[in-house]
C-alpha cells in the first residue's frame, strides 16, 4: 500500500524517543525496580469491525522483576463486529501475550540525526516525530502502519530532561494512523484510524507493591477522536491521578483529587472467571473544565506482565464514549466516540518458587 504522509505535529524530540534503561541511577533505581516502555495503542474500523491492536516494547530490572535486566513484547488484537456496539461485553476471540522477564528477547535500538528505530525480531518500530511506523509481525499479528501526531505530548511523569532530578520521565501522543494490520491471513485496511504512542521510564518509585497482594483500581483511558480528545490515569497503587481534556487546540487538565471512574455494570469473563467492569460513568472536574462521560465495553482481551512477587493482570476494553465536556461557556458533545479503557489491577500473589 503506498501512502502519502498527511500532516502532523508534535513538540517530541529524537533524544526523548532513545532508550534510557542504563541512565537509572540511585536514588531512583537501586536494584529493585525498572520499567521502560515505548509502544502505541491502535484503533480504526473496517466495513464490519472494530479493530484494536497493542504493540509494546518494555525493558525492565531490578529484583521486582527477578532481579536481571530483560526486554519484553507486548502486542494483543481484538477485531469486534460493529454490530455488538452498545451489546455489551460477549466472549470474543483476541490475541494476548505474556510478558515474562524469564524468556528476555534481543532488542536493537539505533538512532542518526533523522529517526530512531527500536527493533525485536522481525518488527521495528522507527520514530522521526512527528512521525512514527510500525512494521512487522508479533503474536500473529503483522503491522504495516504510519502515525502522525496530532498535537503535543503530554508529559505528566516528567520531561526526560529532567529524569536525573525525578526518576520518572514519560510522553504521552495521540496520533492519526494509517495502515493494516493483517491476522489469521485476513488484512483489516483501517479507517478512521487513531493511534496514541506512549513511551515512558520509571524507576523504584514505581513498585507495584499493593497490587501484587491485593486487587487495586487501576484504569487508563483515552476517548479518541482527531478533533476531540480525554485522557484519564488513575493508578492506586501508585497514587497517580492526571488527565486532560482536548478539545481542537486547547487543552484543560486535571490532576489529584478531579477525576472519579466509578464502576457501573460488571461481567464475569467465561475463560478466566474474573469478574470485570464493563460500564463506567466518568468525572473529571477543575475550576476551568467539567467532564461528564458514560463509557461501555463492547470487547476485551487482556494480558499479564510475571513479577518476582506474583503476576497483575489487565483487561484492554474496546468501548465507546458519550457525555460532554463543558469548558467555560463551551459545551462540547461526545457522542459514540470509540474509547479504550485498560482496567486492573488482578493480581495472582504468588511470588517465584
Amino acid at each position: 500500500m503506498t501512502r502519502t504522509r498527511r500532516p502532523a505535529k508534535t513538540d517530541i524530540t529524537l533524544d526523548e524517543e532513545l532508550s534510557y534503561r542504563n541512565a537509572m541511577s540511585p536514588p531512583h533505581f537501586t536494584g529493585k525496580h525498572l520499567l521502560e516502555d515505548n509502544g502505541f495503542l491502535l484503533t480504526g474500523e473496517t466495513d464490519e469491525h472494530d479493530v484494536f491492536a497493542i504493540s509494546m516494547i518494555f525493558n525492565v530490572d531490578g529484583t521486582e522483576w527477578g532481579g536481571k535486566p530483560a526486554t519484553m513484547r507486548q502486542t494483543n488484537f481484538m477485531a469486534i463486529p460493529k454490530s455488538q456496539r452498545g451489546k455489551g461485553l460477549t466472549d470474543n476471540d483476541y490475541i494476548g501475550v505474556r510478558s515474562d522477564p524469564v524468556k528476555s528477547l534481543n532488542l536493537s535500538v539505533d538512532a542518526d540525526d533523522t529517526q530512531v528505530s527500536w527493533s525485536i525480531g522481525d518488527l521495528t518500530m522507527v520514530a522521526e516525530p512527528p512521525y512514527w511506523t510500525l512494521k512487522g509481525e508479533h503474536a500473529g499479528v503483522d503491522f504495516d502502519v504510519t502515525m502522525g501526531g496530532l498535537q503535543d505530548a503530554s508529559r505528566f511523569l516528567g520531561d526526560f530532561k529532567e529524569l536525573d532530578q525525578n526518576g520518572k520521565a514519560g510522553v504521552e501522543l495521540p496520533c492519526w494512523l494509517e495502515g493494516d494490520l493483517t491476522v489469521d491471513g485476513v488484512k483489516y485496511e483501517l479507517q478512521n484510524g487513531i493511534a496514541m504512542h506512549e513511551k515512558v521510564i520509571i524507576g523504584d518509585a514505581w513498585v507495584q507493591g499493593e497490587a501484587l497482594r491485593r486487587r487495586t483500581n487501576h484504569y487508563w483511558m483515552w476517548v479518541l477522536s482527531e478533533d476531540v480528545r480525554v485522557f484519564s490515569y488513575v493508578k492506586e497503587a501508585t497514587g497517580v491521578t492526571f488527565g486532560h481534556a482536548d478539545v481542537g487546540e486547547a487543552t484543560d487538565w486535571f490532576g489529584p483529587g478531579q477525576i472519579t471512574i466509578d464502576e457501573l455494570d460488571h461481567w464475569v469473563d467465561p475463560r478466566t472467571g474474573i469478574q470485570i467492569p464493563s460500564r463506567f460513568a466518568v468525572a473529571m472536574q477543575s475550576p476551568e473544565s467539567t467532564v461528564s462521560l458514560t463509557v461501555e465495553a463492547y470487547g476485551r482481551f487482556m494480558y499479564t506482565y510475571c513479577l518476582a512477587g506474583g503476576n497483575i493482570t489487565y483487561h484492554g476494553l474496546i468501548c465507546r464514549a458519550n457525555g460532554t465536556i463543558v469548558s467555560g461557556d463551551t459545551t462540547t458533545e461526545i457522542v459514540d466516540v470509540v474509547t479504550y479503557l485498560e482496567n486492573g489491577i488482578y493480581p495472582t500473589p504468588l511470588p517465584v518458587n
